[in-house]
């Protein structure tokens, strides 16, 4: 018998007999448990650094440079030496980082063939020459104002001391009883003292990862005394760290 008959039954049953005859509200059927939705899998996250997303240039008191390059001869330095080859290091002090100027210190070393070998046919002799370039540069350098940090642009100038090494190669040919050869060969050098010189450029500098930069620079430089001056125009790239 199902519970709503028996439900009738008992109350026609207890209602013949004088009694009244109430029923509470049923009771919920319970609701089946809730089911916890399933975990979704968390997908890693990769996090590329800084480092490598937006490198800016980075404020140092102290910054050291490596550069080399090269080297555009000027002037009456043209008529007699072709374009050459230079290499250098150097330090940068910038004392506060709100002032936009600071020192520089750099040295390098160029070197320059002779325009023009000479070879006397007539004796077999031939003559070769180039010089080397010595010294240092102490330089004002002037940080332009920048949009961004992750570059910039600059001005330099200033003093150095250099010293011209002038160096001989030369050597005839003739022939013997062993046969033909060089007969005589040999090196010849001089160097002048240190020279005053000055100089004057514009240079770009771009942030890199790490905290270094790279940097490209010409500059027109100019060795004492004027009568027999040495006129280039060093092209260097480099890096600052």
């Amino acid at each position: 018998m199902s519970q709503d008959m028996y439900r009738r039954a008992f109350s026609a049953c207890m209602s013949g007999r004088g009694y009244t005859v109430s029923y509470g509200a049923a009771a919920p059927s319970p609701s089946p448990p809730a089911i916890s939705p399933s975990p979704v899998p968390l997908r890693p996250v990769y996090m590329r650094q800084s480092w490598w997303e937006s490198p800016e240039l980075v404020y140092r008191p102290v910054h050291f440079s490596i550069e080399g390059g090269w080297t555009a001869t000027a002037g009456s330095t043209g008529d007699n030496f072709d374009d050459g080859g230079n290499v250098g290091v150097g330090i940068s002090f910038f004392p506060s980082r709100s002032l936009p100027v600071g020192l520089r210190i750099d040295g390098s070393w160029s070197r320059f063939d002779a325009g023009h070998a000479h070879f006397d046919t007539a004796d077999n002799y031939y003559m070769h020459s180039h010089e080397n370039i010595y010294g240092g540069d102490a330089d004002l350098q002037f940080n332009l104002a920048h949009p961004s940090s992750r570059y910039q642009f600059y001005l330099l100038g200033g003093a150095g001391w250099y010293r011209e090494q002038k160096v001989l190669d030369q050597f005839a040919t003739g022939c013997g009883f062993y046969g033909c050869g060089p007969l005589v060969a040999g090196e010849q050098s001089s160097t002048t003292g240190w020279r005053s010189s000055w100089n004057a450029g514009i240079g770009s500098e771009v942030a890199m990862p790490g905290g270094t930069s790279f940097f490209v620079e010409a500059r027109y430089q100019r060795i004492a005394p004027r009568d027999s001056d040495m006129q280039f125009v060093p092209v260097r790239f480099g890096i600052r760290f």
